[in-house]
C-alpha cells in the first residue's frame, strides 16, 4: 500500500476546508452545496498535476467569479469530467490552457442544453474547443455535403437518419458554442442556422424519394420544390423554430400527385419522428394553400388558382419570405416567378390604409403579451410585420425590396428614403437585441418560447449572457427599444384611423372593442379566409339588422361571437348567408348563437341544415345526419327561443334517435329487437346524451350473424364518414360487458327471476322497446308489465333504493367548497328520479320513464304529497334545464357546477338571473329542499299507511 506523502496530506487537508472567494459564494443559490463541489473539484485537479490543487483554486475562483450562476457552473464541469473517458487529460488541458476552463464555463452558465449536449457526448468538447471550428464560416453547400456523408456511411434505415441527428446537433452546438462566445454576429448565427435546416430538410426529402423508389420502383414523373416560409425562408431561424413549409410540384397528374404527397408525409415524418438520438425540425405545413384542410401538397396551376381566387392578405404577406429549400431547385425559381403576381400585384387590391388597418388589427391581438419578445408592442413581430407592409406597398416599383430578409428590407428602404438613417439604425438596432434576447431565453433549454422569464436569476442569467452588467440594465434596454420600435413602425403603418361602422354600433354589447372587430370580421371575413365580392356586398347588407338583433339577445357578445366562428369554420359562407337572409332562420340561429354555441358544430359542414327546418324535407331523401341536424335544430332552437317546453323538446330528440335507429337496423337487418333504457327509454334525451341500449332476441336467432348485425348497427351509429351520430352504450344488459351483445329473451327473463337486483327491476321502468319485430315487441313489453305489476314494494325495497342513493352520492374529491354535481349530490337529478320510480313501483306502474311527467302524475294521484311532489317536478326541470346549458352553452359534458366565474356568470344571464351568487343560491336551496322532499317521500312510502294510500 502506498501511503501518501506528509506534502500531499497536507494539501488534501487543506482542500477539506478551502472555500471559494465571497463573491462565488454570494452569487451561489446553495453556498454549502457551491463549496462541496469547489472542494470535489480540487480534489480532481490534484490528480491532474502536481500544483493541481493551487492553479484549480485560482482559476474557479476568478472564472466563477465572473458567472452569473456559479454553482451551476461546477455542476457542470464536474458532470462533464464524470463523463469523460480521460478526465485527467481534460483537466490538464484546462489547467495548462485556462482559456479553455473559461469558455468552456460561459457555454454551461449560459444553457442548460449545451451543458447536456457536452455531457452527453464528451469528446464534442475538444473537437469544438481546441479547433478552429467556431470559426469557420462553411458555406451552403459544405453544410448539405456534411450532412450527406454522415448519412452516406450507414446503410438506408433508422442508422442514416440517427447519423444525420447527431450531425445537426453537432452543428447546433458549434452556431451556438460561436454565438454565446461572441465569435459570430446575429446575421452569421442566422444564416447558418437556416443553412443547417436547409441542408436538413434537403437530406430527408432525398431519403423519403429513396425510400418511395424503393417501395414502388420508380419516383413520381414530376418536378417537385419545397418552399421555406416563415424565419426560415428568411434566413433567419432560431434555435427553436418551428420549420414552416409548403410543396408544390409540376404534373397537374392526379396519380403523381398522389405519389408527391406520400413524399411530403414521409419527410415529415423522418423531421419530426423522436428518437434517443433526438428530433430533427418540429415542421409546420399550416401556411399551405386551406391550411390544414388542405393537401400536403399541390400542382403549380392548383396553388395559383388558389392565390387567384381565395389567397388572403395573410397568405400573400406570408409569400414576401418563399424561397425554395430543397427539391428542384430550376422549378423553385419558375415557382416563385409565377408567384410574384399574386405577392407584388402592380394594381393595389386595398388601400394602404386598408392594408395598414389589417395588420395593426392583427398586431393588436397578441398585444397584451407584455413578457413575449415576439409578439409584444414593439416586438420582433411588430417590426416584421411592419416592414412586410412597406415591401407589398413599394416593391412592385423597388424590386430590391423584393427580398425574404428583414435586414436586408431595412437597408432597402433606407436607401430609397422611406426610411431616414437614424431610423434604419434604430430600427436594425432593435431588431438584432430583441433577437439576441430571443435566442438568449430559447438557448437555456433549446424550447420554443419567447417569454423573458419572471425568475429573477434566469432573467440574470440573460442579461449576463448578452453583456449587460444586471437584469434592471436588460428591463431599461428592452424599454428604450420598444418605445423606437413602437414610433418607427407606427410611423410606417400610419393611422388605421376607427371603423366608421364603429359608431353607429347599438347598445347592449359589453365589449365594445371587441365588437366592433367581430364587425369587421363579419362584414368582410377573416384575414385568413376573406368573403368573395358578391358575398362582402350581401353581408354589408345585412350586418345592421344582424346586430341590430344581436343585440336583443340574452348573451349579445357572446351570439355575435359564436356567429363569427361559424362563418370562419362553415364549409360554405355564401350558404349561411343565405340563411340569415331570411327573418325566421335568422332568428333561430341567432337564438342558438347566444345560448346554444357548442350545437352551431352543426351546421358547419352544413347549414343548409337549418333552411330545411322552414323550408321542410322529405327525411326519406336526407342522410343519417343530415336528418339528425336538422330534426334536433328545429327542436332545440324553438325551445331556446321558448316556443316549446324542455320535456317536449327531449321527445323530440328521442324521436330521431328513434327513426335513425330503426332505418340502421332495417339496413342490417337486425334479428332482434332493441329495448331502449335510462334517458334514452325515458325519451329525456338532450345534446350529447348517450342511447343506452339492450338487444334482445329469440332463442332460435341469437348466433354469431346477430351479434355481428348488432356491432354493425353500433358502428353505423357510432362511426361514420359524415360524423358520429350517437354514442351507445350497452352494458346495462344482464352481466354487462362480459356477456354477448344480443340476449336471448328467455335469459333475460331469466337472469330477472332469479339474479337481478333491485336496481335493475327499477330501471325496467324506463325500458321501452324501439323497434324490432312486432310480435317479440309485444311479447318484451308484457314480460316488463309482468315484472313490474307482479312485484310488491316493501318498506325494506324503499330503505334499500333509499341507501343505494346515498351510495350515489359523489365525493368531494376537489376538497372546494363549491363542489356541486347537479344530478349525484344530494337533492339532484337523482333525487328526482328515485322518488319517482318509488312512487312508480308502490302502485305497481309499467312506467316512470319521463320523470316531470311520472312526478305529475303521481302529485295528481296522492293529495297528501302533492305540494312536495309538485315541489320536486319544478327542481327537476330547473336543474335539466341548467344541465342541457351546461352542454349547449358551455360545452362541458360532465354535471359539476362550474368553478369559473365566466362560465357562471353566463349561466345567470341565461337563466335571467340578476347575478352567479343569486343563481347559485337558488339552485343549492332547491336541491336542500328537494332532499327533504325525497326523504318525505321514502318516509311515506315505508309506512305502511303509506304504501296503502299509494296502491291503485
Amino acid at each position: 500500500m502506498i501511503r501518501p506523502s506528509h506534502t500531499e496530506k497536507q494539501l488534501l487537508d487543506s482542500v477539506r476546508t478551502a472555500e471559494p472567494v465571497p463573491q462565488v459564494l454570494q452569487r451561489s443559490s446553495d453556498a454549502e452545496r457551491c463549496t462541496q463541489l469547489f472542494r470535489a473539484l480540487l480534489i480532481r485537479a490534484a490528480g491532474a498535476l502536481r500544483n493541481g490543487i493551487a492553479v484549480m483554486e485560482t482559476l474557479l475562483n476568478r472564472e466563477a467569479a465572473e458567472l452569473p450562476d456559479p454553482e451551476r457552473a461546477l455542476l457542470h464541469l464536474d458532470r462533464f469530467l464524470e463523463a469523460s473517458l480521460n478526465p485527467t487529460t481534460v483537466l490538464e488541458d484546462m489547467l495548462r490552457t485556462p482559456d479553455l476552463l473559461r469558455r468552456f464555463f460561459r457555454l454551461v452558465a449560459a444553457s442548460e442544453w449545451l451543458a447536456d449536449t457536452m455531457v452527453r457526448d464528451a469528446s464534442l468538447f475538444r473537437w469544438l474547443l481546441t479547433t478552429d471550428v467556431l470559426t469557420q464560416a462553411p458555406s451552403q453547400a459544405e453544410i448539405t455535403e456534411m450532412a450527406q456523408s454522415a448519412m452516406r456511411r450507414f446503410p438506408p434505415g433508422r442508422q442514416r437518419l440517427n447519423a444525420l441527428r447527431r450531425m445537426q446537433r453537432r452543428e447546433l452546438l458549434r452556431i451556438a458554442a460561436a454565438d454565446v462566445l461572441g465569435l459570430k454576429d446575429m446575421g452569421s448565427v442566422l444564416a447558418e442556422l437556416s443553412a443547417l435546416a436547409d441542408a436538413v430538410v434537403g437530406c430527408a426529402y432525398e431519403d423519403a424519394c429513396d425510400r418511395h423508389a424503393q417501395r414502388y420502383g420508380t419516383l413520381p414523373d414530376t418536378r417537385v420544390v419545397i418552399l421555406a416560409l416563415g424565419k426560415l425562408g428568411g434566413r433567419e431561424l432560431n434555435y427553436s423554430s418551428d420549420i414552416d413549409l409548403m410543396v408544390v410540384y409540376d404534373s397537374p397528374d392526379t396519380d403523381a400527385g398522389r405519389a408527391v404527397r406520400d413524399l411530403v408525409k414521409e419527410t415529415v415524418r423522418i423531421l419530426t419522428e423522436v428518437t434517443p438520438e433526438g428530433m430533427l425540425y418540429r415542421t409546420d405545413l399550416r401556411l399551405r394553400p386551406d391550411g390544414s384542410a388542405g393537401a400536403l401538397a399541390l400542382s403549380l396551376d392548383a396553388t395559383l388558382a388558389y392565390y387567384e381566387t381565395r389567397g388572403a392578405l395573410w397568405e400573400r404577406q406570408m409569400l414576401l419570405r418563399a424561397r425554395s429549400c430543397a427539391g428542384d431547385q430550376r422549378f423553385g425559381r419558375e415557382v416563385l416567378e409565377a408567384l410574384v403576381p399574386f405577392v407584388y400585384p402592380r394594381t393595389r387590391l386595398r388601400l394602404p390604409s386598408e392594408l395598414a388597418g389589417d395588420v395593426q388589427r392583427r398586431l393588436r391581438e397578441r398585444h397584451d403579451a407584455e413578457r413575449n419578445v415576439k409578439h409584444m408592442s414593439g416586438g420582433i413581430r411588430h417590426i416584421e410585420f411592419s416592414l412586410q407592409v412597406q415591401q407589398m406597398l413599394h416593391a412592385p416599383r423597388i424590386t430590391a425590396l423584393r427580398t425574404p430578409s428583414t435586414l436586408q428590407s431595412i437597408d432597402v428602404l433606407a436607401a430609397a428614403s422611406l426610411l431616414s438613417l437614424e431610423e434604419e439604425a434604430l430600427l436594425r438596432d432593435a431588431y438584432l437585441f430583441l433577437r439576441r434576447v430571443e435566442h438568449a431565453i430559447q438557448l437555456e433549454r433549446f424550447e420554443q418560447s419567447h417569454d423573458l422569464p419572471s425568475d429573477s436569476g434566469e432573467l440574470a442569467r440573460i442579461a449576463w449572457l448578452l453583456r449587460m452588467p444586471n437584469s434592471e440594465a436588460l428591463e431599461a434596454r428592452l424599454h428604450r427599444t420598444r418605445t423606437n420600435v413602437q414610433r418607427i413602425c407606427d410611423g410606417m403603418l400610419g393611422s388605421a384611423g376607427v371603423d366608421e361602422e364603429s359608431e353607429q354600433l347599438p347598445s347592449g354589447f359589453r365589449d365594445r372593442e371587441a365588437t366592433q372587430r367581430l364587425h369587421k370580421d363579419l362584414a368582410e371575413g377573416r384575414d385568413s379566409r376573406p368573403f368573395d365580392g358578391s358575398s362582402r356586398e350581401r353581408m354589408r347588407s345585412l350586418l345592421p339588422v344582424l346586430m341590430q338583433e344581436s343585440a336583443q339577445q340574452p348573451l349579445p357578445d357572446e351570439a355575435l361571437l359564436s356567429l363569427e366562428r361559424l362563418f370562419y369554420r362553415a364549409s360554405i359562407p355564401s350558404a349561411l348567408i343565405g340563411v340569415l337572409e331570411q327573418a325566421p332562420a335568422r332568428r333561430l340561429l341567432l337564438r342558438l348563437a347566444a345560448l346554444a354555441p357548442a350545437a352551431l358544430r352543426w351546421l358547419e359542414n352544413d347549414p343548409l341544415a337549418l333552411e330545411l327546418v322552414f323550408t321542410g324535407y322529405d327525411a326519406a331523401l336526407l342522410s343519417p345526419q343530415r336528418l339528425q341536424r336538422v330534426r334536433d335544430i328545429s327542436a332545440l332552437g324553438r325551445y331556446m327561443l321558448g316556443d316549446i317546453d324542455l320535456g317536449t323538446c327531449s321527445q323530440e330528440l328521442t324521436d330521431t334517435a328513434d327513426s335513425i335507429l330503426r332505418a340502421a337496423m332495417q339496413r342490417v337487418e337486425a334479428p332482434f329487437v332493441v329495448l331502449a333504457m335510462g334517458k334514452y327509454g325515458g325519451c329525456e334525451l338532450i345534446p350529447g346524451s348517450d342511447l343506452d341500449v339492450i338487444f334482445l332476441g329469440e332463442d332460435d336467432r341469437t348466433d354469431e350473424a346477430a351479434q355481428k348485425s348488432a356491432a354493425a348497427l353500433i358502428g353505423e351509429l357510432q362511426a361514420s364518414a359524415e360524423g358520429r351520430l350517437y354514442e351507445v352504450d350497452a352494458r346495462l344488459r344482464p352481466e354487462g360487458g362480459s356477456a354477448p351483445l344480443v340476449l336471448t329473451r328467455s335469459a333475460w327473463l331469466r337472469y330477472h327471476e332469479q339474479r337481478a337486483s333491485l336496481w335493475e327491476l327499477q330501471s325496467l321502468l324506463r325500458a321501452r322497446v324501439v323497434a324490432g319485430e312486432t310480435d317479440l315487441t309485444a311479447a318484451i313489453d308484457g314480460d316488463i308489465s309482468h315484472m313490474l305489476r307482479g312485484h310488491e314494494l316493501t318498506p325494506q325495497h324503499v330503505q334499500q333504493i333509499r341507501g343505494m342513493r346515498e351510495q350515489m352520492e359523489p365525493q368531494n374529491r376537489f376538497r372546494r367548497e363549491d363542489f356541486l354535481d347537479i344530478k349525484r349530490s344530494a337533492g339532484g337529478l337523482v333525487d328526482c328520479e328515485f322518488a319517482a320510480q318509488l312512487l312508480a313501483l308502490s302502485r305497481r306502474q309499467r312506467s316512470a320513464g319521463n320523470t316531470a311527467h311520472s312526478l305529475g302524475e303521481s302529485a295528481s294521484a296522492l293529495p297528501a304529497l302533492r305540494d312536495t311532489l309538485e315541489r320536486m317536478r319544478e327542481t327537476h326541470l330547473m336543474l335539466r334545464n341548467l344541465q342541457l346549458l351546461f352542454r349547449v352553452l358551455l360545452d362541458i359534458p360532465g354535471n359539476l357546477y362550474p368553478a369559473d366565474p365566466a362560465q357562471q356568470r353566463l349561466l345567470a344571464l341565461a337563466m335571467g338571473r340578476a347575478s352567479t351568487t343569486e343563481l347559485l343560491d337558488t339552485v343549492k336551496e332547491r336541491m336542500q329542499q328537494n332532499r327533504k322532499d325525497f326523504d318525505a317521500v321514502c318516509t311515506t312510502l315505508i309506512s305502511p299507511e303509506g304504501i296503502q294510500e299509494s296502491t291503485p
